[in-house]
């Protein structure tokens, strides 16, 4: 069986609605409930024939999710968090609907939250840490050690932002949008780039991603001052700091970087009455790991590489996508 590349807890309509977004766009979802009868008609009835998987307890949903796995987690309204698993997620919650973000063509997932009058938009990046360990395990040909994501993160901590003009395009998985023909590949490399600059250059090549999404957010009136990111990336402390130079926000970690189980076990106590108030629960649980601030003369570099990044993208390698595809 096809292992999952996302997982979520809690099947009611929020979760419902969202896994059938999800599994429109191409993502195969394994999804488990407290009740397992919710499951079992879930997967017969509205999930039937899609790639969605059922899971009967979090042990079987662990076992049916890909490397690294991730796992949705419920958010406070106006707060950014950043899902840095195997496909990254990058959400952000709001206080009622956005129309700017709710719009055909924004490429957004959009659902409902749990709390009242709370939404959440999802931008998904669908390469995200799948790059990380393609790098690991096929260029590098750590398969089997997975501690060398700590090598690398060590080497590359010398190398500086821009990678010494070294750029990868993170497309492994096929273009989106307005570059589908986009493949994955290293440009502008000499004889002096070794293992750490390229390294390097794969963390920067999904920041870029980031920051388009950022983009979004921010030019529809949402606040990006902190992102909190979860989940494996979030162990990387040379990544937190880009992405915080990057995209201009303060970043902070969690001590639970994996929250889904306890959310889940924080909604399950209310519904059973066992706590009356599930927001100071679920604050309660959030205990930060470390803050990263945004170096301000990384973030105006971040913002021209951005730009020339962007035109040499979408703009001037067009027609060379085109040829390289003719390759195939």
């Amino acid at each position: 069986m096809n292992k999952a590349e996302i997982g979520l807890i809690g099947l009611a309509v929020m979760g419902e609605n969202l896994v059938m977004n999800m599994e429109s766009k191409g993502f195969t979802i394994a999804v488990y409930n407290r009740s397992t009868e919710k499951v079992d008609n879930f997967i017969i009835g509205r999930a039937k024939g899609k790639k969605i998987i059922g899971c009967r307890s979090v042990e079987e949903l662990v076992q049916a999710l890909e490397k690294p796995r991730k796992v949705m987690m419920m958010i406070r309204a106006g707060q950014a968090v950043d899902v840095a698993g195997t496909c990254s997620m990058f959400c952000v919650s709001t206080k009622g609907i956005i129309p700017e973000l709710s719009k055909k063509g924004a490429g957004l997932i959009f659902n409902s939250g749990t709390l009242p009058d709370t939404y959440f938009y999802w931008g998904y990046i669908r390469t995200g840490g799948l790059a990380l360990r393609w790098f690991k395990d096929s260029v590098c040909g750590q398969e089997k050690d997975g501690d060398y994501f700590d090598v690398l993160n060590n080497a590359a901590k010398d190398v500086p932002a821009g990678s010494d003009g070294v750029l990868f395009l993170p497309y492994l998985t096929g273009g989106i949008n307005d570059v589908k023909e986009a493949t994955g590949c290293f440009l502008n490399m000499t004889l002096d780039t070794d293992q750490a600059t390229l390294w390097h250059a794969v963390l920067e090549a999904i920041g870029y991603d980031y920051m388009e999404i950022t983009d979004l957010y921010r030019g529809a009136g949402v606040d990006m001052s902190r992102i909190t990111i979860t989940e494996g990336g979030s162990r990387s402390e040379i990544w937190n700091q880009m992405k915080s130079d990057m995209l201009g926000s303060e970043v902070i970690t969690l001590k639970n970087a994996g929250g889904a189980v306890v959310t889940d076990c924080i909604v399950g106590a209310y519904a059973l009455g066992h706590i009356t108030d599930m927001k100071a629960a679920l604050t309660e649980s959030l205990e930060i790991k470390k803050l990263y601030y945004t170096n301000a003369e990384n973030h105006d570099f971040y913002a021209k590489q951005y730009a020339l990044q962007k035109k040499l993208v979408k703009q001037d390698m067009k027609e060379a996508f085109h040829t390289l595809k003719a390759l195939h």
